[in-house]
């Protein structure tokens, strides 16, 4: 059986997983990333032992799970679960916000203008959580742009 056939059968149609809406997750998980994975593992093993030619022990063990890898700059952020379903995978990703502030400050480390344009669109981005955004705003402030000190300005004038 070749290869994708193979695994896809083991993750999507027996884990109960829909490629379709993992694909989609994985894609929402990883937005404003430079890059990153999921990786989706199932294992199964089995060990004998046998002692003067007879059976002394035998044991079976099934481990499966995901890992979710994004990269954004320097910063690389991580989540995962031993439970391999859709549940888990969405679970991972919105409690992960730290993950997701990571990417954040890697953003702001890129260089000059492409950071402000980097941190203008997480701020943009009213699907993220509040603390990511606080974060790009955090970051937004340090910069040295006369955009974004003219955004803070607009801000604390709108909040008058």
């Amino acid at each position: 059986m070749p290869h994708l056939p193979a695994t896809d059968d083991l993750f999507f149609n027996r884990a109960g997983l829909d490629r379709a809406r993992t694909e989609g997750l994985v894609d929402e998980a990883l937005r404003g990333a430079d890059d990153g994975e999921l990786y989706l593992e199932y294992c199964q093993s089995e060990s004998l032992s046998f002692d003067d030619g007879r059976l002394k022990s035998a044991s079976f063990d099934t481990a499966q799970g995901f890992g979710l890898r994004s990269i954004a700059g320097e910063a690389a952020g991580y989540a995962h679960a031993s439970e391999l379903s859709e549940a888990a995978i969405r679970r991972a990703i919105a409690e992960d916000v730290e993950v997701r502030e990571d990417a954040v400050f890697a953003l702001a480390q890129l260089p000059g203008e492409r950071a402000v344009d980097a941190l203008f669109a997480v701020l943009a981005d009213l699907s993220l959580p509040s603390e990511v955004r606080k974060q790009a705003l955090f970051w937004l402030v340090q910069s040295d742009s006369k955009r974004a000190y003219a955004y803070i300005d607009r801000l604390l004038a709108d909040g008058q």
